[in-house]
Formats: structure tokens, sequence, C-alpha cells
């Protein structure tokens, strides 16, 4: 779980879905108030959040990691947390803690999902400005937990909770029985695509291993979003906060003819997308297993494909396609390509040494995998986590892998991924 907080000191400091304390003190009411006060907040925002206690984020790079006061750290005890929170959550709340010893330093890092159906609220006052019936959530001007004010804030916890109970209605639907009308419209979209990989950034996503991802409307419409602000605000409301680098991430946006892109060049995280007023996502982003430790690399030769970081993103891409296709019409049926370059002898293996494969798993034939999903739109809203399994299992098998002895591993951490508990 250390690594856990090195990834989010990378993320770039406090977000809305991270927030850093140096130490706190369980037995100090304000304090108390804090942490209740934080994972209520984080509880109604978008992906949920993490906080961690014993990072200094006044000070810089890895001299961020203070740990906590030993006195504060032993006073931590997760049973009694769940009781003081859940004293003022409405409905109650679930989350993660862990006790982090490393370096002779101490952390606490808790890991707290987006509510489960319904909004968090204050159901009684108490200190640090808690107040019963009050909304708390991350805001989006400054990472702080605080009163929901803005209109835009608010509208967003109620999209939240719409999603939820649409995904909840096709889910019913399918187990019916009943058919919802599908759209075989052709399709228009390869002409938008022309010149993209012109641009300089491929220069470093193509040097190894990358994914190409495209997700769009079946149906091909012009103009299906109205304009770029439109397609900016569509974006927000979809991406993902799961792993302390969003998917898909972006600082700035750029404007173009009738999309928008961003682009990133930061060690591991090469990628670029485009989001299109017709809804044609497309995504290239390297291969984070061109960047891993040394030693991974003698394990496996120098060329790799990590098992499980592979299914997250499987599972980022089909869950943030069903976002996408919440928001608006954006016809009845979706296509999900996925396209892994570079795989001519990549071996499979999990980042885990206590996780170990039976033989080498290689592809040795092809060089390219392609993957392509055609789905309605109610069984992508219900079986997203599903349909993202059946993809990785269908990429696996180009390594000759059988991957039926781990189907229940896979669901376990697509489970801790969508609950942020990895």
């Amino acid at each position: 779980m250390y690594e856990k907080i090195l990834e989010l000191l990378d993320a770039g400091g406090e977000t809305r879905n991270i927030e850093f304390k140096k130490s706190y003190d369980w037995g100090n009411p304000q304090h108390k108030a804090k942490i209740v006060k934080c994972i209520l907040a984080m509880s109604n925002t978008k992906d949920g959040g993490y906080l961690v206690l014993g990072i200094d984020d006044d000070k810089q790079g890895l001299e961020k990691l203070c740990g906590m006061d030993l006195e504060h750290y032993h006073k931590v005890n997760y049973d009694h947390i769940v009781v003081e929170v859940n004293k003022f959550a409405d409905p109650p709340i679930s989350f993660q803690m862990y006790m982090i010893e490393e370096n002779d330093k101490n952390f606490v890092l808790f890991r707290i999902p987006e509510f489960a159906e319904l909004p968090i609220l204050c159901k009684k006052s108490g200190e640090q400005g808690l107040k019963e019936g009050a909304v708390y959530s991350r805001s989006k001007s400054k990472p702080e937990s605080a009163i929901i004010r803005s209109q835009s804030e608010m509208r967003e916890l109620i999209d939240m909770a719409i999603n939820k109970g649409i995904k909840e209605f096709y889910t019913r639907v399918r187990d019916s029985g009943l058919q919802i009308a599908d759209d075989n419209s052709s399709d228009k979209y390869a002409v938008e695509l022309d010149e993209i990989e012109n641009q300089n950034i491929f220069d470093s996503i193509k040097q190894g291993g990358y994914w190409r991802i495209v997700v769009k409307p079946t149906h091909y419409k012009e103009n299906r979003i109205e304009s770029l602000s439109k397609c900016k605000e569509r974006l927000y409301h979809s991406k993902l906060s799961l792993r302390g680098w969003d998917f898909p991430h972006f600082r700035d946006l750029e404007s173009g003819n009738g999309f928008i892109q961003s682009s990133e060049d930061f060690a591991q995280y090469k990628e670029l997308f485009r989001f299109f007023k017709s809804g044609q996502f497309i995504y290239y982003k390297a291969m984070y297993e061109e960047h891993i430790d040394a030693s991974y690399k003698q394990k496996v030769n120098g060329k790799e494909l990590e098992i499980l970081s592979t299914l997250l993103l499987f599972t980022e891409i089909f869950e943030f396609a069903s976002r996408l296709f919440q928001q608006e019409d954006m016809g009845d049926k979706v296509t999900v390509l996925i396209e892994g370059f570079d795989l001519k002898g990549r071996k499979l293996f999990f980042y885990d040494p206590a996780r170990t494969l039976f033989r080498d798993y290689i592809s040795n034939i092809e060089d390219k995998a392609k993957i392509e999903v055609e789905v309605d739109i109610e069984r992508l809203f219900s079986e997203s986590g599903k349909l993202a399994i059946k993809a990785v299992n269908e990429l696996f098998e180009r390594f000759g892998w059988d991957t039926d002895a781990v189907q229940g591993l896979f669901k376990e951490q697509q489970q801790k991924l969508l609950t942020r508990r990895i």
C-alpha cells in the first residue's frame, strides 16, 4: 500500500479526489471532526477519493513523506472511526483504512468510495462546521471538503444519483427479458481520424507497446453534441478518478475543428485523446510496462504485459464508455474498439511476486491485437464490468492463456477498482 501513496503523490498534490494531512490526533475533537467531514465529502464526490495521514503537502517531492506523529498513529482505530463517521452519515458509509509503516515512518490511508445509491447527508451537527441536513462534497474550485453551494456541484451530485438509477433500471430490464430497440446505422467515423497520428506526441507513444482505444455511437451523427463546450462538459462528467491517474487524464483541453483534445508526455504517462462532436472518442496511450523497474524487466526478458493492470485498464475503458453514454442521447448501440500494438514476444506476468503463472504465456505470432465490441446501450450500462472481463479474456487468449481459473480473481480486482479499494 505504500506504493499507492507514492502513486497519489505522482498525481501532483491534492485534488478533488485526494486529500493529504500531516498528522491527526484522533483524541482531539477538532481533528476527529475534520476526518469525518472529509469522508462525508469524498463519498459525495464522483469516484470517491483518498485521504492520507502522514503527508506534509507544504513540502516538495519525497520530503512530503514526513509520517504521522507516533502518538497519533497509535490512537487510530478503524472500528472507532467507522462508528464516529456513521454517527454523522445518512445512509451509512463503507470505506477502507490501511495502517502503513515504511522507512520508520507511519501513514494511514483511507479509500472512500462514491456513494452506492443515495447521496450522503450529515444527520447531526458537530465540530468543524458539521451541520445537520448539510450535503458535503469536494469543491471544484479548490481541494477542500465543504457544503455544496454551487449549482454545478449540486447538478453533478444529482446526475450521479440519476445515473446509478439508470444502471439499475437497465439491469432490471435485462433480467426481465425485455428488449429495447437498437439502431444498426452505418459507421462514418474514419474521416475524422485522418492525420491524427502526425502529431509529435506519437514519437513518444510509439517507442514501444501502446494502446489505441475508440469509443463511439454505432450510428454516426456529425453534430450529435451541439458545441465544443458541451464536449468539455461531457468529458468532465465522464472521466474516472479511480487509481490516482484519471481516465482519461487531462490538465488543459485544446479545441480543433469539431473536436477537443489533450496530450501528456510525463514519465511513464505518454498519451493523447480526441473527443469529437459526433460522440467519437479516441485515446492513444503508451503501455506502462515500457517503464517498469529493471527487476521486472529481467523477470520477463525485457518485454512484458502485466495481467491485472491490463484488466483494470479494460475495466476503466468500459466504465468510461458507460458514463459517456448516460449523459445524453448517443444512440442505441455503442462500439468499443481496443487495439494493442508491439505485442509479439511480449510475456504476461504479475507485479505481485506472490502470484505466479505455471508456464510462460507469450504472444509469438501476431504483433497487434484487435478487440471490437458492439453492444446495446442498456447492456453497456448494466454489464460494463462483465464486458471488460470478456474483452481482456479475448486478449489473453492471443498469448495462449486459458483464463478460466482466474475469473474469480479478475472479478475481485475489478470490484476493488470500482469501489476504490486499489
